[in-house]
């Protein structure tokens, strides 16, 4: 408890910086409060940046028949299984890659701190409930189509509460991280055996909110 209590007077509300704050909480702000998120599947058909334009046209025709295939085929609502299904068909002898993404907002960016490119992520936010799949689009990976799986409902919070969740999450972390480097820098000094369970539980008494 004396480690505990040393750990949690050296991080604390007044020594975390408000520049690290600042930072976590933007790098978060898709995470804590969002006006929503949308979640897709996508298939794209690889293009080099600097490929020729009947590269990019081949591309850009065969998705294209990707896509009224498989409306054709599910009526104009294919669930995300057929769609992976359709893709991994094409994706035999082309340079195709399939991906589930992760939610993300209207500036295509993640909860975990990712970013999309703008014209996927405009691309994503044009579709629906009514209109799920969409037409080919290219970005600088390649052509893709993309199925909406999730409309995600706003996360409302105000600045100031994301920020509160923010600074208790790096309190917590650095408390974790100079409880283990404190008991870790005792053995070594001292050379002392230190039971793990002894570690592990000055560590979750750093964990306790700020």
């Amino acid at each position: 408890r004396l480690l505990a209590r040393d750990v949690e007077a050296r991080f604390s509300e007044a020594t975390v910086p408000a520049a690290m704050v600042a930072a976590s909480f933007e790098a978060r702000h898709a995470e804590l409060a969002h006006r929503g998120l949308r979640r897709v599947v996508h298939a794209v058909w690889m293009v080099a940046s600097d490929a020729g334009a009947p590269q990019n046209e081949a591309a850009l025709a065969r998705m294209l028949v990707f896509r009224e295939e498989l409306l054709a085929a599910t009526q104009g609502h294919p669930t995300a299984e057929q769609f992976r299904a359709a893709a991994r068909r094409l994706a035999a002898g082309a340079s195709v890659r399939v991906e589930d993404l992760e939610p993300f907002d209207q500036q295509g960016r993640t909860p975990d701190a990712s970013t999309y490119v703008p014209a996927f992520a405009e691309a994503a936010w044009a579709l629906s409930a009514a209109e799920p799949l969409s037409e080919p689009f290219v970005t600088s990976y390649g052509v893709h189509v993309a199925l909406l799986l999730e409309e995600v409902p706003p996360m409302t919070r105000t600045d100031d509460e994301a920020r509160v969740i923010v600074r208790a999450d790096l309190i917590q972390r650095a408390r974790a991280e100079g409880a283990r480097s404190l008991v870790l820098g005792l053995r070594q000094r001292q050379r002392v055996q230190i039971r793990e369970a002894a570690l592990q539980q000055v560590e979750r008494l750093s964990r306790r909110a700020p």
